[in-house]
């Protein structure tokens, strides 16, 4: 029934993977501390990254993004994270602050509280992607209660890892979630609504970061347009066509090197100008190990630069 409903076969999520995340009063989910299977968490609630022969007072680097961040499909040594680490060397430690399903709105609680004890010489955001599930929804609200804060909620919860352990509460789930999505429209006009939110989102996270006189660097997203091509929404963004992803990505980009801009923050547009492949990704935006180390090897001389 299931295959019939959803048009694939059942796959539970292993049993290794269970648990990963702990619901939280203000970001809605965080992760677990544990090892689920080649994914290890830290104490401090972090994905964690490969930092070897560090110098005692290596400057630090926060990472910061959702599934693109925290490399869901590689292991801990494989991460843009573990390798942005490896290619920068002894003086620079990397931490990775990625936590799949966060949106700028969990960026600018993260930027609230991350800095106070250790803060590091500079903050990389490279975000976007999750975001862009809110365009078009009709009446979207500035705090996405709407659509993405539920979502994350319910990642923490008891009842979704019920659904992802068996068809029958994963079918009711799929049925259930496929009317929880806000009323809206597909449109191949890049939102407004959502650029203007986006925006001042961006800009939040750019002062609030200063305050602690921490540098903020924003990165352009890559999305993989050879998985791009159907003229209907078919991915996580309910109503973009994925053949228009590339297109509004662009003006996505834009707002975001305008924010970076009118904040005197830094801007990096390098990933744009690597030689991205269809063998650079898992599927439409999520890296594979060559990719994750294609992206810290596209960032590494200005994050350098950058973070003195």
């Amino acid at each position: 029934m299931y295959s019939r409903v959803i048009g694939h076969e059942f796959r539970p999520v292993p049993s290794t993977l269970q648990g990963r995340y702990a619901t939280h009063p203000l970001r809605e989910a965080v992760l677990s501390p544990g090892i689920y299977g080649p994914v290890t968490h830290t104490a401090e609630e972090h994905r964690a990254t490969i930092n070897l022969n560090k110098v005692p007072n290596a400057k630090l680097v926060f990472v910061y993004s959702a599934s693109t961040t925290y490399d869901n499909g590689v292991a801990d040594n494989l991460t843009w994270s573990s390798a942005l680490s490896d290619i920068l060397g002894h003086d620079y430690v990397v931490e990775n602050h990625g936590v799949p399903g966060y949106s700028t709105v969990q960026h600018i609680i993260q930027v609230l509280f991350d800095f106070r004890s250790s803060p590091p010489a500079c903050a990389v955001f490279y975000m976007g992607g999750t975001d862009l599930q809110e365009s078009n929804v009709t009446d979207l609200k500035p705090d996405y209660s709407d659509f993405l804060l539920v979502k994350l909620r319910n990642m923490a919860t008891v009842h979704f890892l019920i659904q992802r352990r068996w068809a029958l509460f994963a079918l009711l789930s799929e049925l259930d979630h496929r009317t929880f999505v806000p009323p809206g429209r597909v449109s191949r006009i890049y939102d407004q609504r959502f650029s203007r939110i986006y925006r001042q989102n961006i800009k939040l996270i750019a002062i609030i970061t200063q305050s602690f006189g921490v540098k903020p660097i924003f990165v352009a997203e890559i999305w993989n347009d050879r998985r791009l091509t159907a003229d209907s929404p078919t991915i996580l963004l309910p109503y973009i066509n994925d053949s228009d992803v590339m297109k509004i990505s662009k003006q996505m980009d834009a707002d975001l090197e305008a924010a970076a801009n009118e904040t005197n923050s830094v801007y990096l547009a390098e990933p744009l100008r690597a030689d991205w492949g269809n063998a650079d990704f898992l599927d439409y935006a999520h890296f594979s190990a060559k990719g994750s180390r294609k992206l810290a090897s596209s960032i590494a001389p200005r994050i350098a630069a950058e973070c003195k």
